[in-house]
């Protein structure tokens, strides 16, 4: 039986093996917008740590008014984080926008805003890399009232270890006299499909051009 030559066409490659690694690489300048509804690291190629974090999320009040202030620490207890990213989030999970606005202290290098679902400055995010261990931002409620809402965070100790779903105790409106709502919304602690499925389509490519 005659064997059949298989030649490879290295530009082909080198461009699937790029489409390989941009699934593999963190981001260093901070995450893509696409990660504004999961809030997971999808791209590191790694689960989400289970274990308790060595992480917080700690709020100046447990209160908020229309159009007041909030100052939100982001806190390590643990040694340090390199990548971080923050949102606002109503405890009504049907919903995911992101609450309200952040601004960032004057000179802030480690920490910049993002637009979220098309809401200016609705997010927090690292935008490089390296230890940082607390880091307070300020937060501006909407003019009207969204209700109770809590602090969601992503905390990144490096591209393989990281925790999801770290919140901060649920803050509540002034007017509100109901009891805090003690449930927060599940998240994701592993790859999802999306990121398998594009990692499948990178090495059938691969496959093909090699076929």
């Amino acid at each position: 039986m005659e064997m059949r030559s298989v030649r490879i066409n290295m530009r082909s490659v080198r461009i699937d093996i790029s489409c390989m690694i941009s699934f593999i690489w963190a981001y260093p300048e901070g995450p893509p917008l696409k990660a504004c509804t999961h809030m997971f690291p999808t791209d590191h190629g790694a689960s989400a740590q289970t274990a308790d974090p060595y992480f917080k999320i700690t709020t100046s009040t447990e209160t908020y008014s229309e159009g007041g202030t909030i100052e939100v620490t982001l806190e390590a207890t643990s040694n340090y984080y390199e990548g971080v990213f923050i949102q606002a989030r109503r405890t009504n999970c049907d919903n995911t926008e992101p609450v309200g606005t952040f601004t960032l202290s004057q000179g802030e290098t480690f920490l910049k805003t993002m637009n979220c679902n098309n809401k200016d400055n609705s997010a927090v995010a690292h935008q490089t890399k390296r230890h940082e261990t607390s880091k307070t931002i300020t937060w501006k409620a909407p003019a009207e009232t969204v209700g109770q809402i809590y602090f969601q965070g992503t905390f990144v100790r490096n591209e393989k270890t990281f925790w999801v779903g770290v919140f901060s105790p649920i803050i509540k409106p002034v007017a509100d006299s109901a009891k805090a709502n003690e449930e927060f919304c599940p998240v994701e602690s592993s790859v999802g499909n999306l990121s398998i499925s594009l990692i499948s389509l990178c090495l059938s490519m691969i496959v093909f051009k090699l076929l």
